[in-house]
């Protein structure tokens, strides 16, 4: 018992030394094959219901802007003479319920020795989907020609919180090196909460 006791003392000491945590991401990215020539571009809300000028818009199209401008994309305000229409979607779903056992000391064993070392609790969790997606398209001055799309790319990350504002640099860093590219599959990328990156689309905000 003394000995478990002393394991359990050590734990806690050593979660008590670790500060920093990562933030586990999905990127889905690809595009249609084409090296994109002319990267000027507008950026614009995909939900036709949020206003350029909504202040969470904003926010986020800033932190998109600073990642395009990393890979040669330079924004214009004039969508006429922009080469390139980016469309900017966001969210935060509905929590889904989930449940989990968790194991725990128990410290009533410290009295009786015929307790067991540990309990085990059944817990649930209410867990959000936030998202982020990216989709570029050949900006076409012809109102009734489709547009090609040139790329896209969606970022998403499961946790107990929806506060969005908190999560989308962490999606944008994750998603930030394959912006153009074809991921030819769903990755799992780990952002640390220490990411140069994640600072630096932060800049400003």
């Amino acid at each position: 018992m003394r000995k478990l006791l002393l394991m359990f003392l050590l734990a806690l000491l050593l979660v008590s030394c670790v500060n920093n945590w990562n933030y586990p991401c999905y990127v889905d990215a690809i595009n249609n094959g084409a090296p994109v020539q002319q990267r000027s571009y507008v950026l614009v809300p995909s939900d036709s219901s949020v206003e350029p000028n909504d202040l969470n818009f904003l926010e986020f199209a800033n932190i998109s802007v600073r990642a395009l401008a990393a890979h040669g994309y330079v924004r214009t305000l004039d969508s006429a003479s922009a080469n390139v229409r980016i469309d900017l979607a966001y969210g935060v779903s509905v929590p889904s319920p989930v449940t989990y056992s968790e194991e725990s000391f128990n410290w009533a064993g410290l009295l009786d020795p015929d307790a067991p070392a540990t309990q085990t609790a059944i817990k649930t969790a209410q867990i959000y989907r936030l998202h982020l997606q990216l989709r570029a398209y050949a900006n076409s001055s012809l109102p009734k020609q489709l547009p090609t799309q040139l790329w896209k790319i969606n970022v998403f990350s499961r946790g107990p919180s929806s506060d969005l504002r908190e999560a989308f640099p962490y999606l944008m860093a994750a998603g930030y090196p394959y912006l153009g590219e074809n991921t030819h599959n769903s990755l799992l990328v780990w952002v640390p909460d220490t990411s140069l990156v994640v600072q630096k689309l932060r800049k400003n905000d």
